[in-house]
């Protein structure tokens, strides 16, 4: 982390990139955002974080996965947009578009201008659609 105080409006650096991890109420890991670049910003009333370059948002729950190249969060507000072409990843479908809104913790995006979008109409019945490889502990053994 490089900070920079004397700067008009001082803001904080992470040329190596950055990992974020937010957890449910319960202690279990619900999303995790990574990025090759990050900046911070701390204004009057206002913070914002800025990701840049390979910016990956994985909602562990929801099985998601969103995929972008610059991302900004607005700590006060709790809420992570971008203006930039994003890829939606989920177990039913796959969806593309231009801009995105949604809360911190990834749970409810919204493209904003969606193109080439498709999803998942059958499924294989013996398909297991999604499994929690974040806090997955194991199958649980039984007491013999």
């Amino acid at each position: 982390m490089e900070r920079y105080t004397q700067a008009e409006t001082p803001y904080d650096v992470f040329p190596k990139g950055i990992t974020m991890r937010g957890y449910t109420a319960e202690g279990l890991l619900e999303t995790m955002i990574v990025a090759d670049y990050a900046k911070n910003l701390v204004k009057e009333k206002e913070e914002i974080w800025e990701a840049y370059g390979n910016v990956v948002i994985n909602n562990y729950l929801k099985g998601e996965k969103m995929e972008t190249d610059t991302l900004y969060w607005n700590r006060l507000t709790q809420r992570i947009f971008t203006h930039t072409l994003v890829k939606l990843t989920t177990p039913d479908m796959f969806m593309q578009g231009y801009g995105m809104e949604s809360d911190d913790m990834a749970r409810n995006a919204v493209i904003e201008k969606p193109f080439d979008s498709y999803a998942i109409v059958s499924r294989d019945s013996t398909e297991i659609s999604y499994i929690d490889t974040a806090n997955f502990i194991g199958p649980r053994l039984r007491n013999f």
